[in-house]
This record gives C-alpha cells, structure tokens and sequence, in this order.
C-alpha cells in the first residue's frame, strides 16, 4: 500500500490534484531466527545469526541472561543488511546461558534466543 497516491478533482471549470506519499510502519518480524541450541567445547568461538526486517530503522540490542551485552575482546556483534550477528570469542563455561537478540523500532518490539552451553572436551 506504501507509495505516490495521487487526488485529481475536475468540473467544467477545470482539474486541479495534489500527490502524497504514503509510508507505511512495519514492526520488527525475524525472517531467520536465532537456533535453539548449540554446544561448544571450552576455547570454542561461535557465530550466531537472525534475520529480521522493518519499518522504520531497526535498531538491535543482544543480551545474556537478560543482560545487555556490549562490544569486548570477548563478544563481536554486528548488523548489516537485516542480517543481526553475535559472535563469542574463546568460550568458556561463565559464557553459557540464554543469548537473545532484540529487535525494536517505534512500532514494536521482537526476539529471539539461543541457549548457548560450553562444557569441556
């Protein structure tokens, strides 16, 4: 439905019209989700990817355990082209737990987890 919309009035006197656009706002809705599970050995590094589309701009935040987690030496993340990525670098057994990716624009809010265990070999 988004788009040019255009409103032409005519009579014997004449046509007169006016355009407007229409943008429609779409709430996050992830397309890929997060796995459920995964298990790692101690030293293990892992990538964990979602996908997610909206409109307005979605911004993403990732937490564990309900705790945002920010960039580190221990964890990367990024989002480019709808695509959300977390990565935990040299796992070991403090870094298992639930992992969620959240996705929020002004329209509404989305997630996802994976339940992330690292035991030893």
């Amino acid at each position: 439905d988004k788009g040019d919309y255009i409103c032409e009035i005519s009579n014997d006197a004449g046509t007169i019209s006016c355009t407007t656009n229409l943008f429609v706002k779409e709430p996050p809705v992830f397309l890929r989700k997060l796995e459920p599970s995964k298990l790692l050995k101690i030293g293990d590094s892992a990538r964990f990817e979602c996908e997610v589309t909206g409109t307005p701009k979605i911004n993403v935040t990732w937490y564990r355990e309900d705790k945002q987690i920010l960039p580190s030496e221990k964890y990367r993340m990024s989002f480019v082209n709808c695509v959300a990525v977390l990565e935990i670098l040299d796992g070991d057994e403090q870094d298992s737990g639930e992992y969620s990716c959240e996705a929020k624009n002004e329209v509404g809010t989305e997630s996802c987890s994976v339940t992330v265990t690292i035991k030893e070999p």
